[in-house]
């Protein structure tokens, strides 16, 4: 797992994961680098403790095999995917309990939970 990511993560939800007993969230944050399907469910396992709005870990799992996922929060849980599958942004924003999905200019999907 990249330890980087991680780190800078569970500080963004800092308020979720009582980080050292300081509070630093950070609202406007968006990792330093992408990682796999299954470390970003690892991160966001440690980042917060159960869920956070509608967002669970878990749903993560959801996203194809070949994702690289650049974990955020803006506002609230948001991240960013590359991936070579088209998706259906109405089918995954079912399937992944999420408020909006939407393609980028720039070829990333940004999936934000609320």
């Amino acid at each position: 797992m990249n330890k980087t990511v991680l780190n800078e993560t569970k500080a963004a939800y800092s308020d979720c994961n009582k980080l050292d007993g300081k509070v630093t969230r950070n609202l406007n944050f968006r990792a330093s680098e992408p990682v796999s399907v299954a470390d970003a469910v690892k991160v966001m396992s440690s980042a917060i403790d159960g869920g956070y709005n509608e967002f669970e870990p878990r749903l993560l799992k959801r996203l194809p095999k070949d994702s690289q996922v650049t974990l955020a929060r803006e506002g609230s849980v948001c991240v960013y995917v590359r991936t070579a599958e088209k998706l259906n942004v109405e089918d995954e924003a079912d399937l992944l309990k999420a408020v909006e999905v939407d393609l980028r200019s720039n070829g990333e999907y940004r999936i934000w939970w609320d």
